[in-house]
């Protein structure tokens, strides 16, 4: 494997120049075998775009930092229809990307597979309109032991929905950003791992200032297919934004199949509640994408929820205000094959007559409901 460094490509690591044109310059090479590039410790400055390339390890010696300028973008680009059309063979390690208020860095994958990210610091990434990570129709996507620190942007009450992890189809409304994109077919995303992982607020003198992202979702379906295989497990969210519109839900999913959810801890900080902790739903439409000529064809349509664990999770702080987990079936199409069990729920709140631990209406159980509520002591 050959290795390169930010000292070869004459990276500056003082934050002072941008370092896109030459890293781009970098990726864009054409490699049928793999190569790594090491950065060394440094704050790099990002003032562009970062347009990704196949067959590469992106490794952080100690503290490496790339600093976005301004709203700015990794896009995996796509060149043709299918999993196999984007980029493919890439990790990164070890690498902290920072944010702020008017400056993020949302990662764009287009069709791509077999991406890995390990030990990587996420700090105020997230636009105010979209995501970090935007994944469309895309494959293999890992993420471990990375930690997402605060949002950065100021959202509005209709975009409060809005994951860091947005797992979608390749089409074009679904993009958050529309450019260099090929072969959109409205595939799926599909087969996507994130474990081990922190979702954080931002903390100053004891008080949040910005609260954590909204983890992991999808909000959309079109016909014939769904969103699959996704395990997030092991996973710590605390003082989550609350979403006000959307499905509000801390982790909220449409039209998906093969999901477990299981061995996180969530803690609610005061006021900051949702209706739901989780929620599996389907939704009723159908409706011709022709806004554009690259979603001609694509049809909007409810998609069957199917093999769903929720099971070994822990949630603390003040209570969701409905329902720790809830299935929204408005569509006819009843969720199947549904697992809720062994959640615990910590709680000094006061839970009204109606609340109860899962709302499952119409659902075909596997197993019996087992969870538990624990009324705690200051």
């Amino acid at each position: 494997m050959s290795v390169y460094t930010s000292k070869n490509l004459k990276l500056d690591s003082h934050g002072q120049k941008d370092i896109t044109k030459k890293l781009n310059a970098f990726f864009k090479r054409n490699r049928t075998s793999r190569v790594k590039l090491v950065f060394y410790s440094g704050v790099y400055k990002i003032d562009g775009s970062i347009i990704m390339g196949s067959n590469i390890d992106i490794i952080g010696k100690n503290d490496v930092v790339l600093k976005a300028a301004g709203p700015h973008a990794c896009i995996y680009p796509s060149f043709k229809k299918g999993y196999s059309g984007g980029i493919h063979d890439v990790t990164w390690k070890n690498i902290r990307f920072d944010g702020g208020t008017t400056k993020s860095f949302t990662t764009q994958m287009i069709h791509a597979k077999d991406i890995i990210y390990k030990d990587c610091i996420f700090k105020e990434m997230q636009p105010a309109l979209g995501h970090v990570f935007d994944l469309d129709g895309s494959s293999s996507i890992k993420l471990f032991n990375c930690s997402f620190i605060g949002r950065g942007s100021t959202v509005s009450a209709a975009d409060s929905y809005k994951e860091a992890i947005q797992l979608d189809y390749a089409y074009y409304n679904g993009l958050s950003i529309r450019s260099y994109y090929g072969g959109l077919d409205g595939l799926p995303t599909k087969n996507v791992v994130v474990k081990n992982c922190k979702f954080l607020p931002v903390m100053k003198k004891q008080k949040i200032i910005d609260y954590a992202p909204i983890p992991i979702g999808s909000h959309s379906q079109l016909k014939g297919k769904g969103i699959t295989n996704i395990e997030f497990e092991h996973n710590k969210i605390v003082s989550p934004l609350r979403p006000i519109a959307g499905g509000q839900a801390t982790i909220d999913f449409l039209g998906v199949s093969n999901v477990t959810i299981k061995k996180n801890t969530i803690r609610y900080a005061t006021n900051t509640a949702p209706k739901h902790a989780f929620q599996i739903r389907s939704q009723t439409y159908s409706s011709v994408l022709s806004v554009n000529r690259e979603d001609n064809n694509l049809i909007k349509e409810s998609v069957q929820n199917d093999n769903i664990t929720i099971e070994n999770n822990k949630i603390y702080g003040e209570v969701p205000t409905e329902n720790i987990v809830n299935v929204l079936d408005s569509t006819g199409k009843l969720t199947r094959n549904f697992v809720v069990k062994n959640n615990v729920l910590y709680t000094q709140g006061y839970l009204n007559n109606n609340y109860r631990f899962a709302q499952l209406p119409g659902t075909s159980l596997r197993e019996k409901l087992c969870n538990q509520i624990v009324m705690t002591v200051n």
